[in-house]
Formats: C-alpha cells, structure tokens, sequence
C-alpha cells in the first residue's frame, strides 16, 4: 500500500519543489525500494506541476536528484521574479500633476 501512496502523490497546486520532496521521502521511507533516490527522481518529474521543469529535466537525463532539485529551485525562483516584475509593469503608470 505504501508504494501505491507513493506513486498517487502529485505535487498540489502553490506546493513548492521542497515541499514536495518532502512529502515524496516520507512516503518513500515505508517502501523497501532499492534506490530511493532514483524513485523520488521519477515520480518528482513525472508529477511536478510545472511543465517547463519537466521538460528540462527529461532533456538531461544524465542529471541526479540533487541537480534537479536544484534546477526546480531555480526555476520557481525566477518564475516568482518574473510573476512579480510583469505585476509591477501591468500596472498604470501614474501622471504627477
């Protein structure tokens, strides 16, 4: 039944990438894998919710865990800057009289 939990978990909506790890380890800690660290990698990218993550990491295969955790972080990092600088530039500028 822990392995079935595992593979339903799905990252939910404003969870960041920490977050999810740390729901996918304390899940992954009850099965008997093998290699964890491979499990987690696979169920991270297969059920992110961020398709531009996915993407990039399924292009670089050769990347562990860590680097794609790593990629994900940096990748919510400026999608939070960018949110912020297109906020600030939809707003109407104001005329001083």
């Amino acid at each position: 039944m822990e392995i079935y939990t595992l593979r339903n978990c799905e990252q939910k909506e404003g969870q960041t990438v920490d977050e999810y790890l740390t729901d996918l380890r304390k899940l992954a800690k009850h099965c008997e894998f093998t290699d964890i660290e491979k499990e987690i990698l696979s169920q991270l990218i297969q059920y992110c919710r961020f398709n531009q993550f996915r993407r990039r990491a399924l292009r670089e295969p050769d990347k562990g865990l860590e680097d794609v955790i790593q990629l994900g972080r940096a990748m919510e990092l400026s999608d939070s800057q960018a949110q912020a600088m297109e906020r600030h530039v939809d707003q109407p500028v104001k005329k001083e009289v």
